[in-house]
């Protein structure tokens, strides 16, 4: 029988447990040892780190000395003196804690991880003064206590990260389509009346940069900052966006040699360059209603209420991710997850309520997988989440995360009162199979023995035969 699914904090638990068990012995050689020479392993750590040219860039000998030698100080005293001053779950907070602060503070997790190594081989290098018999032991404890710390700080690093993405998918799920289309209309217009200013200014020889008739910059104007502040969020990852960046980075260098032309009073190739520039932004224009089209039509493949995809759009994106998933030789997974007694819900509280309980659960769902996997509503209150290029340990992961977060979430209803809800889900892994219909079928029967074991649970189906 397969084992029962861990989350990573039951593995890291037992891992710190195993750590501690039958360790009294190097505690009591760490404790004094670090204790004595902590200030010397913070000092030649800072030294090393200062020399790589990625820390130059948030770390100086200043803040060093003001501080943070005092936090390493304290993070050696903490971690390495065992459970006589602390639970394992205090310290396995206390280490998720400082891999969100660094986060929030935008270190590179590499060069987090850079200094952590760092840190292990001077604190190592200190054990060489050990007598042999005590020297391997605690440089074992080290290496493996340290190891797991990276594991839990990389994993706080993921979370944070994840948790932004998460916060720009529910911006970007609360603003209705026909808004983002607005939006770039009004970018048009904009654009328009920013050329005709420019063309404006122009006429006058030698126009100079002052209040009335300046040349201002198409990345200086509303929409250049717009394109660069706000549509990244709205637009993400949109190659249409990425030419218009472009060719408005086209725009304004010709406008700088338009300009020059002009002061020098070269007509032939002033007037050459005006035209040249009235194409450039007739290019932008069209990549603008490009954006407005793209969303027009990306909105009609998707679920009007939940504003998901629906399954009209489900066979384009798994025909793709098949051919892509035997080419890379790398798996996806399929999540087919239904509300638990959604049915008692229209019945109870009307189809109104039902609705908006529906797209309630849409959002969670969104905002608990990958910017790079695709949600789904399959049909009535059952939902297909598709993850590609996954292990099955991480898409059980997923799955369990989604049917914890609806367990705990409180579901408005009529009169201010609430319900709680729950899921069963089905999860299947591509495994090399062909047909995606099949891969859908067996998730279908996994969410099927899920509702058989008493639902609310997760079940993984076999491979495929």
């Amino acid at each position: 029988m397969k084992p029962p699914f861990q989350s990573l904090v039951e593995i890291h638990h037992k891992e710190l447990l195993n750590l501690w068990e039958n360790s009294e012995e190097v505690f009591s050689v760490l404790q004094p040892l670090l204790k004595q020479h902590s200030d010397d392993i913070v000092t030649r750590f800072y030294q090393r780190l200062l020399k790589h040219p990625q820390a130059a860039e948030f770390l100086t000998t200043e803040v060093i000395n003001q501080r943070l030698r005092k936090g390493v100080n304290a993070w050696l005293s903490f971690t390495f003196y065992g459970p006589h001053t602390q639970t394992s779950q205090e310290f396995l907070q206390f280490q998720e804690r400082l891999g969100r602060i660094h986060a929030d503070m935008d270190i590179p997790l590499t060069l987090f991880l850079l200094g952590m190594r760092m840190l292990k081989q001077e604190i190592n290098q200190t054990l060489i003064s050990l007598e042999q018999s005590k020297r391997l032991p605690a440089i074992i404890y080290v290496d493996s206590l340290i190891d797991l710390i990276v594991a839990i700080i990389a994993e706080s690093y993921n979370e944070e990260h994840g948790d932004m993405i998460s916060e720009l998918q529910r911006m970007r799920m609360s603003i209705p389509p026909e808004n983002l289309q607005l939006v770039c209309e009004q970018m048009r217009n904009k654009l328009l009346m920013w050329f005709t200013h420019q063309l404006s200014a122009m006429h006058q020889r030698n126009a100079k940069r002052t209040k009335g008739n300046a040349i201002v910059p198409l990345r200086e104007s509303e929409i250049g900052l717009w394109l660069e502040h706000k549509a990244p969020l709205l637009f993400p990852e949109n190659h249409t966006l990425d030419k218009l960046a472009q060719a408005c980075e086209e725009i304004d260098a010709l406008l700088e040699q338009t300009r020059q032309l002009n002061q020098q009073q070269n007509e032939e190739e002033y007037t050459e360059a005006i035209e040249l520039l009235e194409e450039l932004v007739k290019k932008a224009d069209w990549l603008l209603s490009e954006l407005g089209r793209e969303v027009s039509e990306m909105e009609g493949r998707k679920d009007p209420l939940t504003h998901l995809f629906n399954r009209r759009h489900l066979s384009t994106v798994l025909n793709f991710e098949s051919r892509k998933s035997r080419y890379s030789q790398k798996q996806y997974a399929i999540l087919m997850i239904d509300l638990d007694h959604f049915k008692t819900v229209n019945d109870r509280f009307g189809h109104d309520i039902g609705d908006q309980v529906l797209k309630r659960f849409a959002e969670l769902l969104s905002e608990k997988v990958r910017t790079s996997d695709f949600v789904f509503r399959y049909g009535g209150e059952e939902f297909l989440v598709l993850l590609p290029a996954v292990q099955e340990s991480t898409a059980m992961l997923v799955a369990e995360k989604i049917r914890k977060i609806v367990e705990a979430t409180p579901f408005p209803v009529a009169n201010n009162d609430v319900i709680q809800l729950t899921v069963s889900c089905g999860v299947a892994l591509s495994g090399g199979e062909l047909n995606y219909e099949r891969t859908i079928k067996r998730a279908d029967e996994a969410l099927y023995q899920a509702k058989l074991e008493g639902r609310n649970r997760v079940i993984l189906a076999p491979p495929p035969k």
